[in-house]
């Protein structure tokens, strides 16, 4: 709060007189320990600053060191307090917890209980029905504090006086706001409070009154009255020591109040006439004020697409370096393996001319065996030819030879046939490694196809490799040019 008097003079003057009540009692350099019932807003501090202002509600708010709890069952020991006091709060407790409430204050009291607040009375009861009349006809307000007053009722000050006393305090009542003007004062204050034009001179009416006004605003009949219990020997508050006396403001002040509504009055005789035009500015506000929120919408919409694209691009990118890296990194590879095949495929080469020179070799030694075999085979059929001559000498002669002649004859057949048993053996020695030559020659021609396949292959791949490479834009240069010599 950067100013108290900027208050509404309502709340001002029910905590301006409590402040003057306690000024009137307190000595010289004397600070309060004090508990607001009720006093969820902590407006007190404002008036007491000098003083220890603890909080007790049963609603919370965000006011430090504020206690929750209810003023029917107080959250603290006997007489921990010099001052208990309550503001405009006991009408608004229901009634059945209204005397457990005042017992109460009077329980944790250890010198004063201040109950200010409107009290019933006829009075007070038609001015407040007055004041919701016109809320409800003029400008169309269910004023919701108000209405809770009508709903409980007031609280009964001869109720109040009695519970204090009974609990061993010495009772005063002191009262302030004159009646009349209370209720003319509250219909300018809520009419002011509606009407958002006037928003802005509405400190500056509360100032006028809080400042020349409230202090000798008391006296005949009033609104609030503040029920003083005292307990001990502490001194009994002095209104009359801590306000002006009664009607004792000067009169160019309340000239200036009288002023101030007639130039209200005036104001509310256009108002019907303006009334409209303002509605419809306030629809063509409300209009704007749509539109332009649902484009402060669509335009964050458009901003959240636009990161979530910038987020993308960028994923993009990076997922494109990588893939770039990576290429570069597969080309090197497909660089080294293009090296290996070529290095292959000449070891190929070279192994496929080996190849063929051993082929066309043992294709020449197998002609050449081929024909030792041929003459083999023809020297075995000369000896199976001699030896058939022999035989059928040895037969024809046998009767004429001598057993001398007939061995040796014998003899040299053995001899015959043994040639002839080594002559085919080496026949079929020479068979046995022409057929294995054979069994070499297909293995190898086999190899030699199979190479030959690989290196038919390989030479695919490297034409592959360049022309994707090609596709892709030429990350890769070529070298220099490519033969293909098998």
């Amino acid at each position: 709060m950067s100013d108290i008097l900027d208050l509404p003079f309502d709340q001002y003057q029910r905590y301006g007189l409590v402040k003057a009540l306690l000024a009137s009692v307190r000595g010289e350099g004397e600070r309060f320990r004090v508990l607001d019932v009720g006093g969820r807003t902590a407006l007190l501090r404002e008036f007491l600053p000098d003083d220890q202002v603890e909080l007790v509600d049963v609603d919370p708010s965000d006011v430090p060191g504020l206690i929750l709890g209810s003023g029917a069952n107080l959250p603290f020991k006997d007489d921990s307090f010099d001052v208990v006091a309550a503001f405009d709060t006991l009408e608004h407790v229901p009634p059945g917890l209204r005397g457990a409430f005042v017992d109460e204050c009077g329980r944790v009291a250890r010198r004063y209980v201040m109950l200010a607040g409107p009290y019933d009375s006829p009075r007070v009861a038609e001015a407040e029905q007055n004041l919701l009349d016109f809320l409800k006809v003029r400008l169309d307000w269910e004023h919701r504090y108000l209405a809770e007053h009508r709903q409980n009722g007031l609280p009964d000050a001869v109720q109040t006086r009695s519970i204090l006393r009974s609990r061993g305090a010495r009772v005063e009542v002191f009262g302030h706001g004159a009646l009349d003007r209370w209720l003319l004062l509250m219909m300018l204050e809520l009419y002011v409070e509606h009407e958002g034009l006037l928003h802005g001179i509405a400190p500056r009416i509360y100032r006028f009154y809080n400042e020349h006004l409230f202090r000798s605003d008391h006296g005949g009949e009033v609104y609030r009255h503040a029920i003083v219990g005292v307990f001990g020997d502490a001194p009994m508050p002095n209104l009359q020591a801590a306000l002006d006396p009664p009607g004792s403001a000067p009169k160019e002040a309340t000239q200036k109040m009288i002023e101030m509504g007639a130039e209200l009055l005036r104001y509310d005789a256009l108002r019907d006439t303006y009334q409209p035009e303002i509605e419809r500015m306030h629809a063509e506000v409300a209009a704007a004020t749509k539109n332009a929120r649902e484009s402060a919408e669509s335009l964050k919409t458009v901003v959240d697409d636009l990161a979530g694209h910038r987020e993308t691009i960028e994923a993009l990118r990076k997922e494109l370096s990588l893939e770039r890296e990576g290429a570069e990194v597969t080309a090197k590879v497909k660089d080294e393996q293009i090296g290996g095949l070529t290095a292959d495929l000449a070891g190929h080469k070279e192994m496929i001319a080996e190849l063929t020179r051993l082929r066309t070799a043992e294709l020449a030694e197998l002609e050449s065996r081929s024909k030792e075999l041929t003459d083999v085979y023809g020297e075995i059929t000369r000896l199976n030819e001699v030896i058939g001559g022999a035989r059928s000498h040895i037969q024809s002669a046998l009767p004429k030879t001598d057993e001398d002649d007939v061995r040796s004859l014998a003899e040299e057949v053995e001899r015959i046939i043994h040639a002839r048993n080594v002559l085919l053996e080496e026949r079929e020695a020479l068979i046995a490694q022409r057929d294995e030559a054979r069994g070499l020659l297909v293995e190898e021609r086999a190899r030699a196809e199979a190479l030959a396949e690989d290196a038919r292959r390989g030479w695919n791949r490297i034409g592959r490799t360049i022309g994707r490479r090609a596709l892709d834009g030429g990350w890769l240069e070529p070298r220099g040019p490519v033969r293909f010599d098998i």
